[in-house]
């Protein structure tokens, strides 16, 4: 399944629907299209194409997000990074992973470039800030031609037996659980769903994909704190939720 034809179906379909909530911001589905149109362009222009693996260092919020659609609009891998991760951790997935470039937050970059010292590959490290022009023209997002098969995602495990390992997972793997799950749960736009689990771990991609397929809005907190979760899901009426 072409996992960035649901993103501009959904903004087709719902453009106005809140598609993602984060502190105090609410995207709705066009404007989630217009910033993985930024990510997007901005990355063709760094020189990323189809093939290409795309490293991420972000954090929980809305940024991942964008940064998920852009990357698989640019005909890209996308890779991301748990932050928790230490310099010599990462070290040893870029080495493993060679990605095109690694995009990071500002909070993680000393991180990334201690990591990149002890890595065994020379890649070029952008800021989000500095790649991602907030004031560039919004531009269509534009649906490039993916095969169901073609390599989406690689996701590194916890490595609790031995070093961590990249798991490949194609576009048709990123969408048929979602799908599955969506129709299982009958979950559509009157539904809201906690996320406090990293973005960086599968349940990032699956759940940003059901959002899009069912018009689901998803409600991402930076991390999980019981009380303050229960008492946003509180004040927002309830909701179904995922946090460790």
């Amino acid at each position: 399944m072409n996992i960035p034809a649901t993103l501009a179906r959904a903004v087709e379909r719902s453009a106005e629907s809140r598609a993602l909530i984060f502190k105090d911001q609410t995207v709705s589905f066009g404007e989630l299209g217009e910033h993985s149109a930024r990510w997007q362009s901005a990355l063709r222009d760094a020189g990323v194409g189809a093939a290409d693996r795309v490293a991420v260092l972000l954090p929980n919020g809305l940024t991942f997000a964008y940064a998920y659609f852009g990357v698989l609009g640019a005909g890209a891998t996308f890779v991301p990074l748990d932050p928790n991760l230490k310099s010599d951790e990462i070290s040893a997935i870029l080495t493993d992973v060679e990605p095109r470039l690694l995009i990071v937050d500002a909070a993680f970059e000393d991180t990334a470039r201690k990591a990149l010292e002890r890595s065994e590959v020379e890649l070029p490290v952008h800021q989000v800030e500095a790649l991602i022009d907030p004031e560039r023209p919004a531009v269509p997002y534009e649906v490039p031609d993916i095969a169901d098969d073609a390599l989406a995602a690689i996701l590194y495990t916890s490595g609790t037996v031995g070093g961590p390992k990249g798991v490949i997972l194609t576009a048709d793997n990123l969408s048929w659980s979602p799908r599955a799950m969506g129709e299982r749960f009958e979950v559509g736009p009157h539904d809201l769903y906690a996320f406090a689990v990293p973005m960086s771990h599968i349940s990032g991609p699956l759940l940003l994909q059901v959002t899009v397929d069912f018009g689901m809005p998803l409600l991402i907190f930076e991390r999980f704190h019981p009380q303050q979760f229960l008492d946003l899901c509180n004040r927002r009426g309830g909701c179904t939720g995922q946090g460790t």
